[in-house]
């Protein structure tokens, strides 16, 4: 992270982006999806587009119980205050509870 711009830091983390996807289609868990990079809507942006990488995993999933369950990733999407997210148990609690375990 020692780059001295954005476009300096955008083109390494684009390397980075790209051996990300490249290893997600050799893990063959998913159907394998091309890895370039494109625009982020009208910014001058280049991204992964990683939800396409989230989508193909989610529809790999073949468990009917695992597919049932809410696409939530962390806590964070559904909870927000420190006493919650530095509290293990209370997390554990509300992730149970939204996910209605």
């Amino acid at each position: 992270m020692a780059a001295t711009g954005w476009r300096e830091r955008e083109e390494h983390l684009g390397v980075v982006y790209r051996r990300v996807a490249a290893l997600h289609n050799r893990m063959g868990a998913a159907p394998a999806l091309e890895g370039s990079l494109r625009p982020y809507h009208r910014r001058p942006f280049q991204v992964l587009d990683a939800g396409r990488f989230a989508d193909a995993l989610c529809g790999a999933i073949t468990d009917a119980r695992v597919r049932a369950l809410p696409a939530v990733g962390s806590i964070d999407q559904f909870g927000d205050g420190a006493e919650l997210l530095t509290d293990p148990r209370r997390c554990r609690a509300v992730t149970r509870a939204v996910l209605e375990l």
